[in-house]
């Protein structure tokens, strides 16, 4: 039998992010200490270093932190990661709560000092005893989080239901096309040929013999995103670019 005819085995783990992340705390946020890694269902891999989800307010890019700086209130910080923004947030005085869907992560964030719950956002906002916010936060690319049409209306609309007279919706992503990198730009076409978003990425997370489960992560243009807001009670309010990419708030219509 040759190497060819065994099929691969299959990851060990499918909490791949919440594995890398611990290796990277376990190593007290340092650059280097471990990769994570984002595979895309066209193949392509790109990489980045998690010690940024360990960085202090000063280190961060712009609009993450103008994120912080439009914060207000109540704060409910949505798949909160290391709980980087909890923290910055919670020592200006601001009540904080952070949610994500890997034990792991909100366990790191706990450890942290940070006021977290594992929880899948939809579970939550629709739960009982969420409460009423000022401010949602999606930090860290969370935007992509909106994942799709249907997905992203659906979650904003409920996320109008637990916000707070005035509340405001924050979050950080991209354009899409402001790229000149062809293999992006040929993905952006195809999905845009299939009836998708342009910066609708189906992506998932690997770490060593780890991947999660596929998922579709949504960038947007400003006009996108003022577009995608249509009908759900949120309309965009305010754009502050920078670092290739820029931070959006959303108030409610």
């Amino acid at each position: 039998m040759s190497r060819d005819d065994v099929a691969p085995p299959a990851p060990e783990s499918d909490d791949a992010f919440g594995a890398l992340l611990l290796r990277c705390w376990r190593a007290n946020g340092a650059p280097g200490s471990a990769a994570e890694i984002v595979e895309r269902e066209d193949g392509f891999i790109g990489w980045s270093d998690p010690s940024r989800y360990f960085a202090a307010y000063a280190d961060w890019d712009l609009p993450e932190r103008l994120l912080a700086d439009w914060s207000r209130g109540r704060v409910l910080d949505i798949g909160c990661g290391a709980g980087r923004h909890l923290l910055e947030l919670a020592r200006r005085g601001l009540e904080t709560t952070g949610i994500d869907a890997s034990a792991t992560v909100t366990g790191i964030a706990r450890a942290r000092g940070a006021n977290v719950q594992c929880a899948d956002v939809f579970d939550f906002v629709t739960g009982a005893g969420a409460g009423t916010f000022d401010t949602f936060l999606l930090g860290g690319g969370n935007l992509g989080v909106l994942g799709s049409r249907e997905r992203g209306r659906t979650l904003l609309r409920d996320l109008r239901r637990i916000s707070r007279p005035g509340a405001r919706l924050l979050g950080v992503t991209s354009d899409p096309l402001a790229t000149t990198n062809p293999v992006h730009l040929d993905y952006a076409r195809l999905n845009l040929a299939s009836g998708r978003m342009a910066g609708q990425d189906r992506i998932r997370v690997r770490y060593h013999k780890m991947a999660s489960p596929w998922f579709d992560y949504l960038s947007l243009a400003p006009a996108e995103l003022d577009e995608f807001t249509a009908g759900t009670g949120w309309k965009l309010s305010r754009v502050g670019e920078g670092d290739g990419g820029y931070a959006a708030e959303l108030t409610l219509a």
